[in-house]
């Protein structure tokens, strides 16, 4: 039996809200039940994904998403689960692409965005040629332990048509204002 997208549309966020909870029993469930539903739709890869990405299993999550990917090329979620087990493997070069790969199927998938950010502050390194000074970012404010995530967030997502524009807006940010 197969099923449209639509009609699983949402389960690999479930999915992901079991992950966060660590809640196996309910995660499995879900697993067991969309796999019996329909193994042809992406959707139930992210989930049987998810569930074994919670086992610590990553090289076998990493095969369900990249099947769901390979049932549908531009599944920005799938993407960036991909991209968030090669993180948990420490594979951070093909994790930054997957997480681009994600950001071009949906450049507002913000998991995608938070992957990238994220593997950019664990890095130090940011766009633009911002980077480490005197152990701070550029442009933070030593006062404020905020101000260096505000800071490499604010790097990392310059090209977003989201992002603020000036360093203004990074100095309010750090002084509270």
């Amino acid at each position: 039996m197969e099923c449209g997208r639509g009609e699983m549309e949402g389960l690999e966020i479930l999915s992901t809200v079991y992950w966060h909870l660590k809640d196996e029993v309910s995660l499995s469930y879900l697993a067991r039940k969309v796999s019996k539903i329909d193994k042809r739709n992406p959707v139930t890869w992210c989930v049987v994904g998810n569930c074994y990405s919670l086992l610590k299993e990553h090289e076998l999550a990493l095969r369900f998403f990249q099947r769901a990917l390979h049932l549908d090329p531009g599944f920005a979620y799938a993407s960036t689960l991909s991209g968030h087990e090669l993180v948990a493997n420490e594979d951070f070069e093909k994790a930054i692409g997957c997480f681009r790969d994600a950001i071009r199927a949906n450049s507002r998938h913000y998991n995608a965005w938070y992957g990238l950010g994220s593997i950019y502050y664990r890095q130090e390194k940011v766009r633009g040629g911002r980077g480490a000074k005197d152990g701070r970012l550029e442009g933070s404010d030593s006062s404020n332990p905020s101000a260096t995530k505000l800071s490499t967030c604010h790097s990392s997502l310059r090209s977003s048509p989201f992002a603020p524009r000036s360093s203004d807006w990074l100095r309010s940010t750090s002084r509270g204002q």
